[in-house]
């Protein structure tokens, strides 16, 4: 029994390493989109303004999609064609 709390304690600690992990990677990935904004990669403000939205949304949705802690009810649909409920759509 005192392997099994040792070992639920560390996976614990892990799985909180891993959320960590995973909230500096999407916040670092806005400072890139915030920064290619700001620098004007694009050639006008409008297109930049396009690129810097589906640059968050992208992140935002690669931060949901791609977290195995969430259950499938609570998954958000990815491009390889999964349905809201959970399921494949085809």
């Amino acid at each position: 029994m005192e392997f099994l709390k040792a070992f639920r304690e560390l996976m614990d600690v892990v799985g909180t390493a891993v959320d960590g992990v995973g909230v500096l990677l999407v916040v670092a990935g806005m400072g890139v989109a915030s920064w290619r904004f700001l620098a004007g990669t694009q050639r006008t403000v409008g297109r930049s303004y396009v690129v810097y939205r589906q640059d968050l949304a992208r992140i935002i949705l690669e931060g949901h999609v791609n977290n195995p802690g969430l259950p499938d009810q609570e998954r958000l649909p990815s491009a390889a064609g999964e349905s809201l409920v959970g399921g494949r759509t085809g």
